[in-house]
């Protein structure tokens, strides 16, 4: 549906690039071209580069037992040829590539991943990993099946450059990301920056200072000593890494970084509609805030991407305008997932808007893994 630019240094384009192109747009009639006659393959050059970030010789030596499902996308089965071969045990769904996918959205969301959770669970596995389409995105899932929120796989992996690998730099959220990324640097005194949303504002800002970890909402997340990009099956070989130096218990990982930093459930809701009325919501919103939303009352407003109302420790709610389709999108991270689902609904009723009309990927509830465990929400 669109075409994604790439500029020199292998990241995402620049904003006055993109404008470049933009600015040609219409001037002359399309013209049909023809693909080119030879194919260069990219693995000879792609995996020294993974190989200098992530320690494949500890996750290979490792008994781990892991589940890829590439949903029919690019990633293929890099990441379990990559990873197989000594005790290391990895299987790959959906491995084929396919450009209907299958006839779902390759999106590694939690109502797209139900056959990843129930594998990891039949097999017994320690982690379940899930890439898009194109591969520069990640989910996972745990060893019982729970789906963990990109707020949490963004967090873990941070910690564990800092901490194990001995990295530094600083830590650069998108404006729909977590509380606790910001807690980290506090924690461990590392600069902190809050960008608007799109990884193209992080993606340039690693290429002028020293970022140890960079991420967005939606699950793309770059690290240092790469390139300034997204890549899900980096990210993948991270989280297997941080399994096999340590405690191989996913759970247990979530569980200590919600002790030390919090816990927190989280929500996107997205409502189509024309973009000038996504835009006319953001702008009475910001006019005319409320003071409090359901029992929380509001400390700040952070307008740098939409209109960010913060609730102090308790959490925040955005509402923001789509930048690439016709949808008003409203992000919530709280406390719990039943104050998430209040201050969702509170916050489409001050918009005079239909909460029916939303979709989403499901309420922030607390719901059952495939194993039968109660298990806390992961989006």
């Amino acid at each position: 549906n669109g075409f994604k630019l790439k500029a020199a240094f292998g990241g995402s384009a620049p904003p006055e690039m993109t404008a470049r192109v933009e600015a040609l747009l219409g001037r002359t009639p399309p013209r049909s071209g023809r693909p080119p006659d030879r194919r260069h393959p990219f693995l000879p050059a792609y995996l020294p580069r993974l190989q200098a970030v992530a320690d494949l010789d500890a996750v290979r030596r490792s008994p781990l037992r892991v589940v890829v499902d590439s949903m029919h996308g690019s990633g293929g089965r890099i990441l379990e040829n990559l990873v197989r071969g000594r005790r290391a045990d990895v299987v790959t769904l959906r491995g084929d590539a396919d450009p209907l996918f299958g006839g779902k959205a390759p999106e590694p969301r939690p109502e797209n991943l139900a056959s990843l959770r129930r594998t990891v669970v039949q097999r017994r596995a320690h982690i379940g990993i899930a890439t898009d389409g194109d591969a520069d995105r990640i989910g996972a899932c745990d060893e019982n099946g729970r789906v963990l929120s990109p707020f949490q796989i963004f967090s873990l992996v941070a910690l564990h450059l800092i901490e194990q690998k001995k990295w530094t730099g600083g830590i650069a959220r998108t404006f729909a990301n977590t509380l606790v990324a910001e807690r980290i640097a506090r924690r461990f005194g590392l600069p902190f920056f809050d960008l608007p949303v799109g990884f193209k504002h992080i993606a340039r800002l690693m290429l002028e200072q020293d970022i140890l970890i960079g991420g967005e909402e939606s699950g793309g997340i770059g690290v240092k000593r790469y390139l300034p990009e997204r890549d899900g099956i980096l990210i993948g070989l991270l989280l297997l890494e941080l399994l096999a130096t340590g405690d191989r218990r996913l759970s247990r990982r979530v569980a200590r970084l919600e002790k030390e930093f919090g816990r927190y459930a989280y929500r996107r809701v997205d409502l189509p509609m024309p973009v000038e009325s996504a835009r006319e919501a953001v702008t009475r919103i910001r006019e005319d805030p409320p003071a409090r939303l359901d029992t929380l009352t509001v400390e700040a407003i952070d307008t740098l991407d939409g209109v960010r109302l913060l609730f102090g420790d308790h959490g925040w709610i955005l509402f923001r305008a789509s930048g690439t389709e016709p949808i008003l999108r409203v992000y919530c991270e709280a406390r719990t997932p039943a104050l998430v689902d209040r201050l969702v609904r509170a916050g489409l009723e001050r918009l005079r808007l239909d909460p029916k009309r939303a979709a989403t990927g499901g309420r922030a509830l607390r719901r059952k893994s495939p194993a039968g465990r109660r298990s806390s929400p992961g989006w």
